[in-house]
């Protein structure tokens, strides 16, 4: 017996992803087309890298207290901003935390809640898995909240060796997990052609690599963040981009600025201009907004 997926339809493509049937290729939609649509790094020059952002399944792996939170949720907050239904799963740190960071990203004071921020955050979600949650209950709460097709869905998992850690309290296998996790990124980016992006926080191994047997290999986008305290200043990070679809290598070394949440581009790299971008108009701030942080995720 076989599963079938029209074209476009996204909660479609989220279900076939945690279903243990086999998929009918010949529903599917053609692969030939334009190329995977981009959603925003955060970061400018690694932007233009790629050809207009992150794409498909993305990667960002390093070591701990290297900045990957805060290039993940800086990447969050912007692509949101360009225009995706964003959804932040999320299970290390406290609210306090991420409102804070998600305040600086907003160009906001700390003390200020969701009633203070722009209309585009309507379409960010920021579930907490912290209770012995799967991958498949996150893509379950996601389909609730959103439309049988959406244009432009995102999601975060930061991070997926948290997630891996908490499915071994409760009986799994932590390689086992998050080849699953892979297992699922992989498919519904792949599927709904870039439609659906999702993007993966890890930690790297003692070899540098991503935590787990080759998984990295799954990714379109591979960003390894290169730095330890003991290399010098430990708030310099060297960023070196793999893709599959686009040129890359070694971005250069910016430095991390956790107050601001984002990389600044060190003196070199920082001598490249600018792209300029046409301006969007600016942005309504409404009350009453969504509460973005939801409650965990329930079993």
């Amino acid at each position: 017996m076989t599963q079938r997926i029209g074209p476009h339809l996204t909660q479609q493509i989220l279900r076939a992803s945690i279903s243990p049937l086999p998929v009918d290729i010949r529903n599917l939609e053609k692969r030939v087309g334009p190329p995977m649509p981009r959603y925003n790094s955060g970061i400018w020059q690694m932007n233009r890298m790629l050809e207009g952002g992150w794409y498909g399944y993305t990667m960002v792996a390093a070591f701990q207290k290297t900045g990957k939170t805060i290039l993940a949720t800086r990447a969050a907050v912007e692509s949101c901003r360009d225009g995706w239904k964003v959804f932040y799963c999320w299970g290390e740190g406290d609210d306090r935390m991420l409102m804070r960071r998600l305040n600086v990203c907003l160009d906001l004071p700390d003390d200020k809640d969701d009633a203070n921020w722009p209309e585009f955050m309507h379409n960010f979600y920021a579930p907490r898995f912290d209770r012995g949650q799967t991958i498949e209950d996150i893509i379950r709460w996601i389909i609730q909240r959103i439309d049988i097709e959406e244009e432009k869905l995102l999601i975060f998992v930061d991070s997926i060796n948290r997630l891996a850690k908490i499915g071994v309290r409760n009986g799994g296998k932590f390689f086992d997990i998050l080849s699953d996790i892979n297992g699922v990124a992989s498919f519904i980016t792949s599927q709904s052609a870039g439609r659906i992006g999702f993007v993966s926080v890890s930690e790297n191994n003692k070899r540098g690599g991503a935590v787990g047997a080759d998984i990295e290999y799954a990714a379109e986008v591979l960003v390894q963040m290169k730095n330890r305290p003991s290399q010098g200043d430990d708030h310099l990070v060297g960023f070196k981009v793999e893709s599959r679809d686009t040129d890359a290598g070694d971005l250069g070394k910016f430095r991390r600025l956790p107050r601001q949440c984002l990389f600044e581009a060190s003196e070199k790299e920082s001598m490249a201009e600018k792209p300029k971008t046409k301006q969007q108009g600016s942005l309504r701030l409404v009350s009453g907004a969504k509460a973005p942080i939801d409650d965990d995720i329930p079993f």
